[in-house]
């Protein structure tokens, strides 16, 4: 009976402070100021919902109470929980991993509102995401890049840089059927390939993804857009490669 009733207490304090957390997003959606008892720490709450990720669920919440993610998605519904909440849905997802039933829990809100959300924000960020990754659009963009790979070490020679590409895998759950071990990397595990060029920043300025982890990275690059229509880099420039 002792260890139901301790159960029993942690159950009805977490209930509580979800509760708490949904009035506060509630009230700063409203534009109501928050009371003293509404400050709730959001990190603490999603931490007992997926203990360990204190550090990326920190970074989460910093990116969605940024105006940039914000202003850049669709921000007009006609119906929903809006595009804060929504956002916040969308980036929890994403950075824990989480399926759509511990989300569902977090937020206290449908699962199956959880698997709109994704979806729709998902089809929106890819909608905008040239605007966010996207080479350099004048000369003196390209020349602030060459000059901040130049300032990496100090190597002379960077300055005709444009960019820095290499290729990660992205692991997935393969498709069945003959086909399925296509998808089998060097390290073993299933996953697509993702092929990236960033600046001196690390910031991505060209995308190119979808192969089987299987394939050589070689190959990819000789088949993505960037080399087959030899778009970037511009003649006397070249893109770091390991």
């Amino acid at each position: 009976i002792k260890t139901l009733t301790v159960e029993n207490k942690k159950l009805v304090d977490r209930m509580n402070d979800m509760d708490a957390y949904s009035r506060r997003w509630n009230l700063k959606i409203s534009g109501v100021p928050e009371s003293d008892g509404e400050n709730v720490k959001m990190i603490d709450i999603f931490s007992r919902v997926s203990p360990g990720l204190a550090d990326s669920l920190q970074k989460t919440v910093d990116v969605a109470h940024r105006p940039v993610l914000l202003n850049l998605l669709n921000q007009d519904r006609r119906h929903g929980w809006g595009a804060t909440i929504e956002t916040l849905v969308f980036l929890f997802w994403l950075v824990s991993g989480a399926s759509y039933g511990v989300v569902s829990r977090a937020f206290r809100i449908p699962r199956s509102t959880v698997h709109r959300i994704v979806h729709r924000v998902t089809e929106e960020v890819v909608a905008i995401r040239h605007q966010v990754i996207h080479l350099p659009k004048t000369p003196e963009d390209l020349e602030v890049v060459s000059q901040g790979l130049q300032g990496w070490h100090g190597i002379e020679l960077f300055f005709k840089a444009a960019g820095a590409i290499d290729g990660c895998h992205i692991r997935i759950k393969p498709p069945s059927g003959p086909d399925g071990h296509c998808y089998r990397n060097r390290k073993l595990f299933p996953s697509i390939i993702l092929q990236a060029v960033c600046d001196h920043h690390g910031r991505f300025i060209d995308t190119y993804m979808g192969w089987p982890g299987a394939v050589h990275d070689s190959r990819v690059l000789r088949h993505s857009p960037l080399y087959r229509q030899s778009v970037y880099p511009p003649p006397g420039r070249f893109i770091l490669a390991d």
